[in-house]
């Protein structure tokens, strides 16, 4: 783990991944790699380490439903932690804090906001992925 946050930090990356002998880099902020990895290389998520700027509740949903073993994060929100807990991945992080705020820092972050009330993996990760096509709609 601790050469993996090493890339994390030392590189403009947002997210990091490594399974085996595959390494991955991310550079997108927001959950959108990490989903896209679980839908197009569920592979590569299994057992893997990853470590990652930011994780909150959208992020643990997707990491439980790869079968990530365990998550190094610069910044996580306590409903992350309390996920993963519960579905006993393993965790590491730098800083802990209530939620994770949008871009603007005046409110929940989307995606920790879209996946609040929802308790199962399954159905977060469906809910995550078709905000990310809304988003993907509204941009194109």
């Amino acid at each position: 783990m601790e050469e993996l946050v090493k890339i994390l930090k030392e590189g403009a990356y947002s997210c990091v991944i490594r399974n085996g002998d595959k390494l991955l880099t991310y550079t997108r902020p927001g959950v959108a790699d990490l989903y896209e990895t679980l839908i197009n290389r569920p592979e590569v998520l299994k057992d893997a380490l990853v470590a990652d700027k930011v994780i909150g509740r959208a992020a643990a949903f997707v990491a439980i439903v790869g079968g990530v073993s365990k998550i190094y994060a610069l910044l996580i929100s306590q409903p992350a932690i309390d996920l993963l807990d519960r579905y006993q991945v393993a965790y590491e992080y730098e800083e802990l804090v209530p939620y994770i705020q949008n871009r603007t820092k005046d409110g929940l972050c989307p995606m920790e906001e879209l996946t609040m009330t929802v308790d199962e993996p399954e159905e977060a990760v469906k809910q995550i992925g078709e905000f990310i096509e809304r988003m993907r709609q509204r941009t194109s």
